[in-house]
């Protein structure tokens, strides 16, 4: 025996059901904290750049013309409120590249912030983030996996080599 078809006035209510739902999850998921943003534009990004081992043009793509970064302190603080470092790493479904870009996408989101670069690290057969904050004169790797901030001259260079790369600046 077939059930009867809902009619469209049942579906549509039990849309706007959903939706008062995930409109509930939304305003619960809000970063209890505002940083104070700051914006930089293509020079202020490219000074730092420069101080990269190996550094070479060809390799940045960017494709904003303004970025907004916040200091290190505020950079801290996002990191610590994302989730995406307690996201499951599923093999060449949901792997280092996924958690770049998807950090990076938060922070844009909920921040306003885009100063952050996805690294795809060739040598090291690895993907990561370099954050740009405001208050330093050099980008910071950010291993968006382990929530961990790395100085580039400290870096393990195993994971990142910082040779054949290229950077995505979106």
């Amino acid at each position: 025996m077939s059930r009867p078809a809902a009619s469209l006035p049942d579906i549509l209510s039990k849309i706007q059901a959903v939706e008062v739902k995930i409109a509930n999850i939304k305003k619960n998921y809000v970063p209890p904290f505002k940083p104070k943003v700051v914006e930089v534009d293509t020079d202020w990004i490219a000074q730092r750049l420069q101080k990269l081992p190996n550094w070479q043009w060809w390799r940045w793509l960017p494709l904003d013309g303004k970025w907004y970064t916040a200091k290190l302190s505020d950079w801290g603080m996002m990191a610590h409120w994302d989730v995406t470092n307690y996201l499951p790493y599923v093999a060449d479904r949901f792997d280092c590249d996924k958690y770049a870009l998807l950090f990076k996408a938060r922070m844009a989101q909920f921040f306003g912030v885009n100063a952050v670069a996805v690294v795809l690290d060739y040598d090291a057969g690895h993907a990561y983030n370099l954050i740009f904050p405001a208050d330093t004169d050099e980008p910071l790797i950010y291993e968006p996996q382990n929530d961990k901030f790395i100085q580039i001259a400290k870096r393990d260079k195993h994971f990142y080599m910082l040779g054949n790369l290229y950077f995505v600046l979106i």
